[in-house]
């Protein structure tokens, strides 16, 4: 569960800085502020638009009760009715689905906060109120990748007489595009945040000798999820934690000070910063390498010697060790006394087992374990059809990109 942050987080200068985000602002209500001399295309889509959200928002108001109730009631229906077509493949309209009740989700959200706090999404809140809108590009952030299913659909809807191998170029091409979009996002945030930080810490330096500052790491991919998200630790919040386990000895009442305590230095930032830029250039490189793939026949030889010379298995393999890279220079970033480090490390760490679910070892090893659970099941009486079913949307929810990709 995320860790819900308290009242204490959150800095007094959040709450005038002009860097302040509203819900009005996120999406551009219909009273916003437009250039009187604005004319043409880009002017009667941004009124367009200002007027769908004002519609939105109001009638989000007036029956938010009615309306969460029913976007809960098909995200459960999605998810627990079979449909399973037994091809390898989840159907394309549940992943639709799922990221336009996810849009929905965050548009009712926001839609009933008349100001919501600007923070970078890093597990280390600045001191100072970010110097952009980073909460607005977190949540454009979260629109691209909500749409993406969407997207790719509407990408082949002209080339549906096409052959699949036709489709899945274009499909892999314009994920592509939409990834290189979201790493620009990422990496926008990431240097504003690293910037600010810097400008923070050698403030400090000049009036305090203890400048050292324990690195922050994005979190969740920087999306903004709704109700859940958090703004990370405040400094003073850290460095009370940290100075609560430096000392032992609570059943005596005596502050007995330990060998080592733990330091911000434990973790360099250059090996933060490394890390975090294999972070999020890994979904990248792996839309390129699908992009690259994606005409290219599968081979169907089960031997590891055809697998070592798979171009597929190269780039699975490169991007898999990102990954492993970016973990072990954040192991020193879990001892820091921040919770909301540790969280996120063991949660990239259990993302891993998403490569299972990847080209080629999904169709060389994970599929075939499948099928062969699936022999099994429908050897049992009644239950077996259903549970191999259940058993195979499950897995197949977790391999679609709009899951196994969200941060």
């Amino acid at each position: 569960m995320r860790l819900e942050s308290s009242d204490s987080t959150v800095l007094t200068s959040n709450k005038s800085s002009p860097c302040s985000v509203t819900s009005n602002s996120c999406f551009g209500e219909a009273d916003s502020v437009v250039d009187k001399n604005e004319s043409g295309i880009a002017g009667r889509l941004r009124k367009e638009i200002g007027a769908f959200w004002g519609s939105y928002q109001s009638l989000v108001r007036k029956h938010y009760l009615q309306l969460e109730l029913a976007d809960a009631a098909i995200h459960r229906l999605l998810f627990w009715l079979p449909h399973h077509d037994n091809s390898g493949n989840g159907p394309p309209w549940r992943e639709v689905l799922y990221g336009l009740l996810s849009v929905n989700e965050l548009g009712m959200y926001c839609s009933q906060k008349d100001h919501m706090e600007n923070s970078y999404g890093f597990s280390l809140c600045t001191r100072n109120e970010p110097v952009i809108p980073a909460t607005s590009w977190r949540i454009a952030l979260n629109v691209i990748h909500c749409l993406m299913p969407s997207i790719l659909e509407i990408s082949v809807a002209n080339f549906k007489g096409s052959s699949a191998a036709v489709q899945n170029q274009r499909q892999a091409q314009v994920r592509l595009r939409l990834e290189q979009v979201k790493f620009a996002i990422r990496l926008y945030l990431l240097y504003s945040f690293w910037k600010q930080s810097a400008e923070e810490s050698s403030d400090k330096a000049r009036t305090s000798s203890r400048a050292a500052r324990s690195p922050g790491i994005m979190l969740d991919g920087g999306l903004y999820h709704p109700i859940s998200d958090s703004i990370g630790m405040s400094e003073e919040e850290l460095r009370s934690v940290q100075q609560w386990r430096s000392y032992s000895g609570r059943r005596t009442g005596l502050r007995i000070s330990r060998q080592k305590a733990e330091t911000p230095s434990s973790t360099s930032s250059q090996r933060v910063i490394l890390a975090e830029l294999l972070y999020i250039l890994r979904p990248l490189w792996w839309a390129g390498a699908e992009a690259r793939h994606a005409t290219k026949r599968p081979a169907t030889a089960d031997t590891l010697r055809a697998l070592s010379l798979d171009p597929q298995f190269h780039s699975w393999v490169t991007t898999l060790a990102m990954d492993l890279v970016s973990l072990g220079l954040l192991l020193g970033i879990r001892r820091t006394g921040n919770p909301f480090n540790k969280e996120e490390w063991n949660r990239r760490r259990l993302k891993l087992f998403l490569y299972l679910l990847r080209v080629p070892i999904w169709n060389r090893v994970t599929s075939p374990v499948l099928e062969g659970t699936t022999d099994v099941a429908l050897r049992v009486p009644l239950l077996g059809r259903l549970v191999d079913s259940y058993l195979w949307d499950w897995v197949l929810y977790w391999k679609h990109p709009f899951v196994s990709e969200e941060g």
